[in-house]
């Protein structure tokens, strides 16, 4: 992990001690720690995996660094058959590659540029309507959210943040019960969701009859 540019780590929670120290220390840092070793790390994206979240206060630091969290179902009755055919397919040749590293760095370049200032007071608006309803973000998911919102214009090809932009900020809610019940609170901000390039994120963040209304209207016009 300590050269890996994208690293996926299963069972994340149940690491030992040390070893979650050390991870803790990678993503905060980008470095790599072991003994009087130091070294910097190329880290890009780090995701985590786990059956159930930790309820142990002493990992709540370490719980805080993952920023998104998506819950996964079991498959559903009906799309027995697609998991079946790609469990056959597993291990077979991979994927072609579609987009390397470099288009990351586009990412974030754009990233930097998108100006925030007009959706901040909704944002604050947002978090606001979340703690009055007893779901509770800390400080570093609230900053940090806000390059998932300028990520969400960015990949529209805006440089300036607008409501439709908001619905990320239904991930960085780290609880599954929370999020449910966000979807409620956050209602009138969710259904505003639209992005050219995620339209089934989007309306799966809205979950509203508009939000899957909008996207078939633009699948039959193309």
């Amino acid at each position: 992990m300590p050269e890996a540019d994208i690293a996926f780590l299963d069972e994340v929670f149940l690491g030992s001690t040390a070893i979650l120290n050390t991870l803790l220390g990678l993503l905060n840092e980008r470095q790599f720690r072991r003994g009087h070793t130091r070294m910097r790390c190329p880290l890009r994206i780090c995701v985590g995996a786990a059956n159930e979240l930790p309820e142990d206060e002493s990992l709540a630091a370490f719980a805080d660094r993952f920023l998104l969290h998506v819950f996964v179902e079991p498959v559903a009755d009906h799309r027995l058959e697609d998991l079946l055919a790609a469990g056959w397919q597993a291990g077979r040749p991979a994927v072609a590659t579609k987009a390397d590293l470099s288009c990351l760095d586009v990412l974030n370049a754009a990233v930097d540029k998108v100006d925030m200032d007009a959706v901040r007071p909704a944002l604050a608006h947002a978090v606001r309507q979340l703690r009055q309803a007893g779901i509770a973000l800390s400080d570093r998911r609230i900053v940090r959210a806000q390059r998932l919102i300028a990520a969400s214009s960015a990949l529209a090809g805006r440089q300036q943040a607008t409501a439709a932009d908001l619905w990320p900020l239904l991930f960085a809610i780290p609880h599954q019960a929370a999020q449910a019940s966000a979807r409620e609170v956050l209602r009138d901000v969710l259904v505003q969701a639209a992005h050219p390039l995620l339209q089934s994120v989007t309306e799966h963040a809205a979950q509203t009859p508009q939000a899957r209304i909008g996207r078939l209207v633009e699948e039959a016009d193309r």
